[in-house]
């Protein structure tokens, strides 16, 4: 069971600009069941000096991870052209909603691979719409204005790609 205990008690060794952050910190913790909560800790300006330099590459690691949790842009560039797999099948599509960079004007080519016959609208301006046959199908498109444009599906309901021209 947690309880509000109230600030920690804490022994800092004032070396640095960081002891103050840390004792804050700590201080602002709200609710810690009490066999867990430290009495005293130590801390020297020495540990915290070793501790900043991994404080920041574990942070730049995770902001390099994409802060949004989608997977890596999809598709493949070739010269001035851009080529997305699209398969449809069993009423549901891959790629499912993951995001693709395009530069203004540039071609995108969709390799559609359905099980069924459908149709996906691009919203971009002016809006497109693109009919695909069972089977594989290849269709090309481009985007004259920077922004991102959602390219989906009304039947079944889903958003294929996200389409981020700049």
């Amino acid at each position: 069971m947690l309880v509000p205990v109230g600030p920690v008690p804490l022994t800092l060794v004032p070396h640095g600009i960081l002891t103050e952050v840390v004792s804050r910190c700590v201080a602002t913790v709200g609710a810690i069941a009490p066999e867990e909560h430290p009495k005293e800790i130590s801390v020297s300006g020495r540990g915290l000096a070793r501790l900043a330099p991994v404080v920041l590459v574990v942070a730049a690691g995770l902001t390099a991870c994409g802060g949004d949790g989608t997977d890596p842009p999809a598709g493949s560039t070739d010269g001035d052209t851009v080529t997305v797999e699209l398969a449809r099948e069993g009423g549901a599509f891959t790629p499912n909603g993951e995001r693709v960079e395009l530069r203004v004007d540039q071609m995108l080519v969709l390799e559609v691979t359905a099980d069924e016959a459908g149709e996906l609208h691009v919203h971009s301006t002016p809006e497109q719409e693109i009919a695909y046959e069972e089977g594989t199908s290849e269709h090309e498109i481009t985007i004259d204005r920077p922004g991102v444009v959602e390219v989906e599906s009304h039947e079944p309901e889903s958003i294929v790609l996200q389409l981020e021209v700049r």
